[in-house]
């Protein structure tokens, strides 16, 4: 009698993706007071949660992306609170803190300068 073909184990495939911690995708709350200033080293998502602060940006044409409103936020510009902002490149744009106490949540990598 002819015996069943065993089927093949299925193979791991050679490059299995990376899964991303939670630490990866997580917001981290920052607190800033007046003058400092906050700049994206990549890509970073920003939340105004309390206080003010306004964009820096270099270039008078480029500023920071708030995809709430749907607007750009150039240089010198108020950011709106719990409106969700993109900075889309580390190029020298970030945020600066125009009151005694700032909170802001943050994804992505930073560089935090004090004032």
């Amino acid at each position: 009698q002819n015996a069943a073909a065993k089927p093949e184990p299925e193979k791991e495939p050679e490059t299995a993706p990376t899964p991303q911690s939670p630490a990866d995708t997580a917001f981290e709350v920052v607190q800033m007071k007046y003058g400092d200033c906050l700049f994206a080293e990549g890509a970073v998502e920003i939340m105004l949660r309390a206080g003010a602060a306004v964009c820096i940006a270099p270039d008078a044409a480029q500023g920071l992306s708030d995809y709430t409103e749907g607007k750009e936020i150039y240089n010198g510009e108020s950011l709106t609170k719990n409106h969700m902002c993109l900075i889309p490149r580390g190029d020298g744009r970030g945020i600066m803190a125009t009151a005694d106490s700032v909170y802001i949540m943050v994804r992505g990598e930073y560089s935090l300068v004090e004032s």
